[in-house]
Order: structure tokens, then sequence, then C-alpha cells
């Protein structure tokens, strides 16, 4: 937030920030995606253990759930299918060829 010197102009850059019109530098904006996985369908997974799989996880999405989170089912690690919900942002499409 940048401060005008004087009080008024403070606030109103405030106001201006809470309201979403604040403009933000571009390198440190998150990448919005608009891609939303069909259920039943094929994603990878990008998330937290994503060091221990570098591609991430190739997940199978189940359903849709509350705040913009996916229910997805995963290989464990014993071969057993597990089920956990991950947030849309971390689904991506599968890489070209990868099932073709």
């Amino acid at each position: 937030m940048v401060w005008s010197g004087t009080l008024g102009g403070f606030f109103a850059s405030l106001l201006r920030c809470r309201a979403g019109l604040f403009e933000t530098d571009n390198a440190m904006a998150r990448k919005k995606t608009t891609w939303m996985p069909q259920i039943g369908g094929l994603a990878t997974y990008i998330g937290r253990a994503s060091k221990l799989a570098k591609g991430g996880y190739n997940v199978r999405v189940v359903a849709e759930s509350c705040a913009d989170r996916m229910l997805v089912e995963a290989v464990g690690r014993s071969g057993a299918p597990v089920r956990f919900a991950v947030k849309r942002e971390n689904l991506a499409p599968l890489q070209p060829g990868l099932f073709d």
C-alpha cells in the first residue's frame, strides 16, 4: 500500500485496497485457472506432497465438495484406493498423451 503523505490519502488507499481496487504486482499475483475437472475424469493433483511425487499425483475426480474443493481418489501406499478432498486450484489437466 502506498502512503501519499496525508492521513486522508492513506485512508483512501486503504479503502481502495479493501474494495479490491488496489493494483497488485503481477509477479506476485497468483495464476487463476478456469479449468473445471469433470466428475469421473482424471486430473493431476499438485499440492503439498508434490516433493514426493515430482509430477504430482494422478487422481480421479469423484465429486464436487464445498468451499471450492473436489473429492478425489488416488492409489495409496498399500495399493488401496484413498479418497481425500483437495482445492480445485491444485488440480490440473493431465499432460497430453499420458493415457491416450
